[in-house]
């Protein structure tokens, strides 16, 4: 039986991020839960735990251009705003609830992709013109960070290249400085 480190490093290693292929299958809610309750579980700068959740159909990838209209779900992570070296911190904390839900999402067979989403997207082509506001209501003061598109692949191993580049990583000591 492999123990916690193999069983977290196999998962890690296995993890890609998938734009495209996804079935259209829909994720079992307690998968679902799994998978938002790993980005609760994320750390957060000075234990600040402002990182929410909001989970959007697919119809969502009508209005971001780049995704599959065939994911089952989007996981929009937003995050309160603050001011001074606090805002970063606050990026910080979103992008460890990511990792931690596409994790999650690889140790259930799911498919994932993390694409951005910033407020200042508004109104933009990266949003086809549409507003925030338009489709997700009030955000009770949050702010859009990211986007997790979870679905089921027909390559659940991932897509092998990206924009033509191979997506293996190198050896760890060519990333040590």
């Amino acid at each position: 039986m492999e123990d916690d480190a193999a069983v977290i490093r196999r998962i890690i290693r296995k993890r890609r991020s998938v734009r495209s292929g996804y079935t259209g299958e829909p994720i079992p809610e307690d998968v679902m839960r799994l998978i938002i309750e790993a980005g609760v579980h994320a750390p957060t700068g000075s234990n600040s735990q402002d990182v929410r959740f909001r989970i959007l159909g697919p119809d969502f990838a009508k209005v971001r251009p780049g995704m599959s209209l065939k994911a089952s779900a989007f996981i929009l992570v937003l995050h309160r705003p603050q001011k001074n070296f606090w805002r970063k911190l606050a990026y910080q904390d979103a992008a460890a609830a990511i990792q931690n839900m596409a994790l999650m999402a690889t140790a259930h067979a799911v498919s994932s992709c993390w694409f951005s989403a910033y407020q200042e997207m508004n109104s933009t082509r990266r949003m086809n013109g549409h507003a925030w506001d338009e489709f997700i209501g009030d955000l009770d003061g949050m702010e859009p960070f990211g986007i997790l598109q979870v679905g089921y692949s027909i390559r659940p191993e991932g897509d092998e290249r990206h924009r033509g580049r191979p997506v293996a990583r190198g050896l760890v000591e060519n990333y040590l400085l």
